[in-house]
């Protein structure tokens, strides 16, 4: 009832400056930054690559780190390289430096 009231006091023109105004002073989102094995990209040498994977505004953004590991090397759910993993402390460094 407050925006009809305002809409008929002020005409149309007014109430949408006022209403762009009122969207503008909503906050804005958060980006998320993962670091994914990308499955759906197998390299000649069987292994997949690893990308940063950047979400902000619902948009997503992909960085290859120019590393690739084997699928069996790769924790998918917690997105790090498996125990069993041979270049584990270089990928973790390479992960933590990005």
């Amino acid at each position: 009832m407050q925006i009809y009231n305002f809409f008929l006091k002020w005409g149309i023109v007014e109430f949408f400056v006022w209403f762009k105004s009122w969207f503008k002073l909503k906050p804005k989102m958060n980006a998320t930054i993962n670091v994914i094995c990308y499955k759906s990209k197998t390299l000649a040498n069987g292994e997949n690559p690893l990308l940063i994977r950047i979400c902000k505004d619902r948009k997503l953004k992909y960085i290859s780190l120019g590393i690739s590991v084997l699928p069996q090397h790769w924790d998918f759910i917690k997105n790090v390289p498996k125990r069993n993993c041979p270049n584990k402390e270089l990928i973790l460094k390479i992960i933590n430096h990005y």
